[in-house]
């Protein structure tokens, strides 16, 4: 949920949950005379039984908010869209790049960015997205970087955490989908 509708929904929840158990407190107190006994003693039975609790819950509802915040945010999924990087390092470290992908809860790899090397036979970002299925990620091998965006889109939703990894025009992917995800063409 964006913006302020997450202060109201929290302080909404606060006050559902804490407000008629305050209240029944309090509303137990009458009948045997307690507040009664608090007048009697000289103190404010409203400085005494509700300011506390008013004060409390006022305090409260920003530390509520940042832990729904938190929670809503590890809720989410963490989707790592991986380019490999250079044939040599690619062909090295194939199965190891996808193996530390495991921690993702998707995963998009694309074909290698070449960096300037000539491409190496059977040297392909499916070497990555293989080792990274063996690790047990559900994994999505999309070749073509320009071709992300879209798988990207069709798996993304709100709250979840899309990190783009590589050196070389994967970069580009972050931007296009936002736009395409505000209503923009990218």
């Amino acid at each position: 949920m964006p913006g302020p509708g997450k202060v109201v929904l929290t302080a909404l929840m606060l006050a559902g949950r804490v407000g008629p158990g305050t209240a029944a407190e309090l509303g137990s107190m009458v009948v045997p005379d307690q507040v009664n006994a608090l007048r009697a003693l000289g103190s404010d039975p409203i400085r005494k039984l509700v300011v506390p609790r008013v004060l409390a819950g006022t305090l409260m509802a920003p530390v509520l908010t940042i832990i729904a915040d938190v929670v809503g945010i590890l809720g989410g999924w963490v989707i790592a869209v991986f380019q490999p990087h250079r044939f040599s390092r690619t062909a090295a470290l194939g199965p190891e790049l996808g193996a530390a992908l495991v921690d993702a809860d998707v995963v998009i790899v694309t074909d290698v960015y070449s960096a300037g090397e000539q491409p190496v036979a059977g040297v392909t970002g499916e070497l990555v997205a293989g080792a990274a299925v063996a690790a047990g990620v559900d994994t999505h091998y999309v070749p073509s970087v320009a071709d992300v965006p879209a798988r990207l889109i069709d798996l993304v939703e709100a709250g979840d955490l899309v990190l783009t990894l590589g050196a070389g025009d994967i970069t580009e992917v972050g931007p296009v989908v936002l736009q395409r995800l505000r209503g923009g063409r990218g």
